[in-house]
């Protein structure tokens, strides 16, 4: 008998209780139906003669940080892109002056771009990019982390097929990797490495389930594009501005911008694309320890408030148009802790076997127990195809995924906590207010606007 079961070892399936089966295929029917539709996925192709180009394009670049190195290599990366215009929102007088000393041997390198800036009083990346929306006059909106590079200057051209191709597409994200820091230290390297994979995982989620239903949980902040139609809408601006949830008790949020907006154009019935292409590729700086640990708090706690709105004030207009998603994004990413649920799974694996072998259970256990190490794999195998001397981090990247269910479980308990951890606001405020009076207290300084015609006339 027990050597029938080492023979045949699924032939003891009818003898597995009813929770562990659904605990399974609650899990892996997503990971099976991932993995096919990732391969079958297809990017939309730019048309021979399109309508939309890059010079339909503004990017909008909110920043609380003009005197760092990589504000000044995001810029370079993306007027390299030729957009027709380029609009940085700073936080105060003295950090407006910043972005211009930054950016102005751009200018005459760059003619066909349009360069503006402005700033508001305080860092606040909604009301910042909000400052910027009224005066976009393009088709398409960009907006942009202050830290991202974009590697190929073709990226708006791809980004903008899906808008050519389809008029109800709404959005389009962009596929993100990790700056690499190669020439620090192992524990530096094991971070970024974190980070990466973070990235990958992300990367083929919203690609699987965007080919499945057009769905996703988000459009990354990083580098996004909508329709400038949905975003100039007054009564979305106003809600975006003004975000609160928990019954209004809480807020308004400075976080969640992007999940905000994924929701706003998933109402308004529109469409997404996942442009995962070779030249729609950005380039993010990723948070190293203790920062990394912030940042993943900080995305958990996202996840809990964007996923339940979705789910709860969203509902009806969520289920219909993306219901693979709601399974496959909202509410696995809310129940996938780890840590508790392989240990459920352990668990009811053993408690709801009727085995006179104790081989046989231990059979059992290791066949799953290989299965839910082998099956976080797929979705990293692309960086370590590219690093495979990154597998060294392998397994602390395995102790890392079920310590995060420490992090996760501490942000649904604390999903309240709006901060925006990763980075220092209060010290930006502070700077930005002594050069601040009475009178400009809390408004948004004029928008100044320059190209290289005009920069020249300055000379």
């Amino acid at each position: 008998m027990t050597q029938s079961y080492w023979t045949h070892p699924w032939a003891v399936v009818p003898h597995v209780n009813s929770l562990f089966l659904f605990l399974f295929l609650f899990r892996y029917l997503r990971f099976v139906v991932h993995l096919a539709s990732f391969f079958l996925y297809r990017p939309t192709s730019t048309a021979r003669f399109p309508s939309l180009t890059e010079r339909d394009c503004t990017v909008i670049v909110p920043t609380c940080a003009p005197e760092d190195p990589a504000f000044s290599r995001c810029v370079e990366s993306v007027v390299r892109a030729s957009p027709l215009a380029i609009h940085i929102v700073a936080v105060g007088k003295a950090q407006e002056k910043q972005v211009w000393a930054t950016i102005f041997p751009l200018i005459n390198r760059f003619p066909g771009v349009c360069f503006r800036v402005s700033s508001v009083a305080q860092a606040n990346k909604r009301h910042q990019i909000a400052a910027a929306l009224p005066v976009v006059d393009t088709p398409i909106t960009v907006l942009c982390d202050d830290h991202v590079i974009w590697p190929s200057p073709h990226i708006l051209r791809v980004a903008v097929a899906p808008f050519d191709a389809d008029a109800r597409v709404g959005g389009v994200g962009t596929n993100k990797r990790a700056i690499r820091h190669p020439h620090k230290g192992s524990w530096a390297r094991f971070w970024n490495v974190l980070g990466a994979l973070y990235l990958e995982r992300h990367n083929f989620e919203h690609t699987s389930s965007n080919a499945v239903d057009g769905g996703v949980a988000v459009i990354s902040g990083r580098t996004c594009l909508y329709r400038t139609s949905i975003l100039q809408d007054q009564a979305l601006l106003a809600q975006y501005v003004d975000e609160r949830f928990l019954w209004g008790l809480c807020g308004p949020l400075n976080a969640d911008d992007d999940n905000f907006l994924t929701r706003a154009v998933v109402r308004r019935g529109f469409t997404f694309k996942f442009q995962n292409t070779p030249d729609a590729l950005v380039l993010c700086d990723v948070g190293e320890y203790p920062k990394f640990l912030a940042q993943c708090l900080r995305w958990a706690r996202t996840t809990f408030r964007s996923n339940m709105c979705s789910l709860v004030t969203d509902g009806a207009v969520v289920y219909r148009a993306q219901p693979w998603s709601v399974y496959s994004l909202q509410l696995s990413l809310m129940v996938n802790f780890a840590l508790f649920y392989d240990a459920a799974l352990l668990w009811t694996l053993m408690g709801g076997t009727s085995f006179s072998s104790p081989t046989t259970s231990q059979l059992r256990l290791l066949l799953l127990i290989c299965w839910i190490l082998l099956s976080k794999l797929p979705k990293l195998l692309p960086h370590f195809l590219r690093h495979p001397a990154d597998l060294v981090f392998l397994p602390g990247y395995y102790v890392f995924a079920y310590a995060h269910s420490l992090i996760k479980l501490w942000a649904l308990l604390t999903f309240w906590d709006t901060r925006w951890s990763g980075r220092d606001l209060d010290g930006v405020n502070r700077v930005a207010a002594e050069g601040v009076t009475d009178t400009d207290a809390d408004t948004v300084t004029g928008t100044v606007t320059v190209t290289a015609a005009a920069a020249g006339d300055t000379k």
